[in-house]
């Protein structure tokens, strides 16, 4: 996707996921599990 297009989704303390909008859908670019404690 087009750079600045992507949408970052951070759910705290869980995972952080990095979207961009390609072919009337959203597909995940980047996924980072966090470790639990």
């Amino acid at each position: 996707c087009p750079p600045g297009e992507e949408i970052q989704w951070v759910i705290p303390g869980h995972t952080e996921s990095v979207y961009c909008q390609q072919d009337g859908g959203w597909r995940c670019i980047a996924h980072y599990g966090i470790s639990p404690r």
